[in-house]
């Protein structure tokens, strides 16, 4: 199953791109535009709205969702370890226990909160850029949040 997802996810992730940015695409005065060439306002809006709730509040809740599950896991585990008290070395093995779940909230935190906090800046110019004419392509900023975002994958990586 696990190799079957890997060619879909990249497959997927190509059509959903591809899908809004050809029919968004175009070339004036020898200058190509990306997603910035919409049929009305309100296909941005509908566009900027959904990729907000997708890319944003939807992998934030998948976190959420599934670390949750993580953590309920590794308690469900060190309830199980602990009932099994009385075994020689079973401190050793606590303290072990306690410092591999210790490293994954760790690690679960540090990927959320950075997410959040480097990706933000992001989703709130592309809000910007797209509702009002506030924020443009090509200003300090969008390379700021550009680079903020790409941060991330940096830091996790």
């Amino acid at each position: 199953m696990t190799l079957s997802l890997i060619p879909f996810t990249w497959i997927a992730g190509y059509a959903v791109a591809w899908a809004w940015t050809i029919p968004t695409t175009g070339v004036v005065d020898g200058v190509c535009y990306t997603l910035m060439r919409w049929k009305s306002h309100k296909d941005r809006l509908a566009f900027v709205a959904w990729y907000l709730l997708t890319f944003f509040v939807g992998l934030n809740l998948t976190f959420i969702f599934c670390y949750g599950r993580i953590l309920i896991v590794i308690r469900r585990q060190a309830k199980v370890m602990a009932s099994h008290g009385g075994i020689a070395g079973s401190t050793i093995a606590q303290a072990q226990s306690n410092k591999t779940k210790a490293k994954i909230v760790k690690t679960m935190i540090l990927v959320s909160v950075l997410y959040v906090v480097l990706w933000s800046p992001g989703y709130c110019h592309n809000f910007l850029m797209n509702t009002t004419t506030i924020a443009k392509v090509g200003d300090v900023a969008f390379y700021i949040v550009i680079v903020m975002g790409y941060l991330y994958n940096c830091v996790i990586d």
